[in-house]
């Protein structure tokens, strides 16, 4: 019998996993879709998950996520009650605002609530599906859907364009202020054992002269393993407005992708805060094209990683028109041995002058174990009258802060969360939702404890 090789097994896992992906699709009723989703899998299928020698992911290994392939089970009645119980107790699920929950990738009625709300202010929610079925905001799916978050180019957008079956379809048109809408993700494994690859999908279109508010809640309901491929387009128009969030509270064993695609037309303002508080292995990518004269762009990040977490943040700023401006501030709060990556680029192509962006990124170490894996701000400018600036640093707490707190008495333990706390906090600050922004803190402030050596 003929041995077989270490590349022959490698070639057959990937076959058997291609063919088990593929058997997941099912096709739109709208040819449009079906033939973007076939165009989708065609480069995953060519291309694969990237792995340390791909472009971008030298850092973060994707071999944990590539090998499930398993769909969710359908869930009951049972199980969609249990859901809901657990929203109502969760302090961020349960915020009083209109609410939008895809669950285990599926839009699900029951679990949605503030539709009346949303419409008197010009917002329109359905879900992918029926978009796809000729219904409710059909016209704005064709026009939009997988066009900014582009397939060609980036494998696992490839993957999750082709499996998603559904996703929500979020339109704002109106000036006025709307409450904040809350988009909750949660992920639950009802009664199945084996791991399940997740599949999420959102479309969020802000049309010319309207504001928006949204919040994304990655949550686990489970405490099983399972992994989430997650991408949300974001379009705004001419002078609109978009305020989004994106919170990360998953369960330790979560394997997590996720990907925010925005899109900004002239004089648009888009400002992004990505809070990151768990999951097993965590890629986040924040992509911003300010493709409008006058565009502005604020990036905001937060990742906090502890035990063996390993939270990977790669950004990017595409400055592609004249008098953009954009600033992005990214922290990170290592313990443990927990693992932070950071990879951000700001690109101003020709013609894009007089732009002007600003990019930091801050490291607190607070274990001799925690490791902080790159730290990697880049510019690529192709202008020759801009004004852009970057930076990186990692360190521990300032030993003479300590000793001022402990001289007033505060004990060890509290003057290092208390700094811990003030590290983070000037993230937290530009958080405009009170009702997001207060259980976050309460939580950051407590997290730390004991989490000084360990």
């Amino acid at each position: 019998m003929m041995a077989v090789t270490e590349a022959q097994a490698t070639e057959t896992r990937g076959a058997a996993m291609l063919e088990r992906l593929h058997g997941r699709m099912r096709k739109p009723a709208a040819g449009w879709a079906a033939r973007r989703q076939s165009a989708a899998f065609e480069y995953f299928a060519e291309h694969g998950y990237p792995d340390l020698k791909t472009e971008g992911w030298r850092h973060t290994s994707m071999a944990a996520m590539a090998a499930i392939t398993a769909a969710p089970a359908a869930l009951q009645a049972r199980d969609i009650a249990a859901v809901e119980q657990s929203l109502r107790r969760h302090p961020l699920a349960g915020m009083a605002m209109p609410r939008l929950v895809l669950l285990n990738g599926r839009l699900v009625a029951e679990l949605s609530s503030g539709a009346p709300e949303l419409a008197k202010n010009g917002v329109r929610a359905h879900s992918l599906r029926e978009a796809w079925s000729g219904q409710g905001l059909a016209g704005l799916a064709e026009q939009h859907w997988a066009r900014y978050a582009g397939y060609q180019g980036h494998a696992l957008i490839a993957l999750n364009t082709a499996l998603t079956e559904d996703g929500a379809m979020i339109e704002f048109a109106s000036a006025a202020a709307a409450p904040p809408l809350l988009l909750v993700h949660a992920v639950s494994a009802g009664a199945q054992e084996e791991p399940a690859l997740h599949v999420n999908r959102a479309l969020i279109a802000v049309q010319p002269g309207a504001r928006a508010s949204v919040i994304e809640l990655f949550l686990s309901l489970t405490p099983a393993a399972y992994a989430i491929n997650a991408v949300t387009e974001i379009v705004a128009g001419e002078d609109a407005s978009v305020d989004h969030y994106k919170v990360g509270h998953e369960s330790d064993l979560a394997l997590h992708f996720g990907a925010v695609q925005a899109n900004l037309s002239r004089r648009a303002r888009y400002r992004s805060h990505a809070i990151l508080l768990g999951g097993a292995r965590v890629r986040n990518e924040a992509i911003c094209v300010l493709d409008g004269e006058g565009a502005e762009c604020l990036l905001n990040g937060l990742y906090t990683a502890s035990g063996r977490q390993h939270l990977d943040n790669f950004t990017r700023l595409d400055h592609a028109q004249p008098h953009g401006t954009s600033r992005e501030f990214y922290k990170g709060i290592l313990a443990g041995e927990g693992v932070g990556v950071f990879s951000g680029r700001i690109v101003v192509r020709p013609g894009a002058q007089r732009t002007d962006a600003i990019q930091s990124n801050r490291n607190l170490l607070l274990s001799p174990r925690a490791s902080l894996r790159a730290a990697e701000p880049q510019l690529e400018i192709y202008a020759d009258d801009v004004r852009c600036t970057h930076g990186a640093t990692v360190g521990q707490l300032d030993p003479e802060a300590l000793f001022y707190l402990r001289s007033r008495g505060l004990d060890g333990e509290s003057a290092r969360r208390l700094l811990t706390y003030a590290f983070a906090n000037e993230i937290l600050q530009q958080i405009q939702v009170d009702e997001l922004r207060r259980p976050l803190e309460n939580e950051l402030f407590s997290r730390w404890t004991g989490h000084g050596g360990h």
